[in-house]
């Protein structure tokens, strides 16, 4: 993932530099048209402030870059880089004509392209990741699955590890053996008869419990 995400982040790079390219192509054009109207023109600039010349002005704004601090008041929807640049050209219709429409028209042909094989990619690349998402809900799944399968295997082992009843068979015993507590060891304090998990009953020290009535081991 690192390395595919440097990759697309190259190529984003790539792109801007690209589009900040063919905005400064696309400029020239009009900015020599202005250039050489301020080297005709300039000492005409301010003869009268009353009825300043228009055109040179706006041959002088073309080598402003002002900044604009407004904030509008919704989301502006986005908009694909050709249109930004037809929009550039459309303000400034004054200034392109004869061989310069044709500059103009293969710089928005070439934006176009690009335009058109950026929406491709991107449309490829959102199916990669979507089919990567894919892949991964389906292995976290699959791995859910197995995890609970484990576990309910391991519960089913504990659960027969802990009510098993092994050797639930009686065993037999001498009644002679009842003579001598030390012989009686079929035999256990009742205060230590359980359930599982349960808490014993405390009884008095004589009482006993046999273990073919129930095993402690179970």
């Amino acid at each position: 993932y690192v390395a595919a995400w440097l990759v697309v982040n190259s190529m984003r790079m790539e792109r801007i530099q690209f589009n900040m390219l063919q905005m400064q192509n696309v400029a020239n054009i009009w900015r020599k048209r202005g250039f050489s109207g301020l080297v005709k023109e300039h000492k005409t600039f301010q003869v009268n402030k009353e009825q300043p010349n228009v055109y040179l002005r706006k041959c002088l704004n073309m080598f402003r870059e002002p900044l604009d601090f407004s904030v509008e008041a919704s989301v502006p929807m986005p908009r694909i880089f050709s249109e930004t640049i037809q929009k550039m050209i459309d303000e400034r219709k004054q200034f392109v004509m004869g061989e310069d429409e044709k500059l103009v028209a293969e710089v928005i042909e070439t934006v176009s392209k690009a335009d058109k094989m950026l929406d491709l990619s991107y449309v490829a690349l959102e199916a990669e990741q979507q089919q990567e998402q894919e892949q991964e809900q389906e292995q976290e799944q699959e791995q859910e699955q197995e995890q609970e399968q484990e576990e309910e295997i391991e519960i089913e082992k504990y659960v027969d590890v802990a009510y098993s009843r092994d050797d639930e068979a009686p065993v037999p015993w001498e009644f002679a053996r009842l003579r001598d507590k030390n012989f009686c060891t079929q035999f256990y304090p009742a205060s230590d008869f359980k359930l599982y998990k349960g808490k014993p009953i405390v009884f008095a020290p004589y009482i006993l419990v046999s273990n073919n009535y129930f095993n402690r081991t179970w």
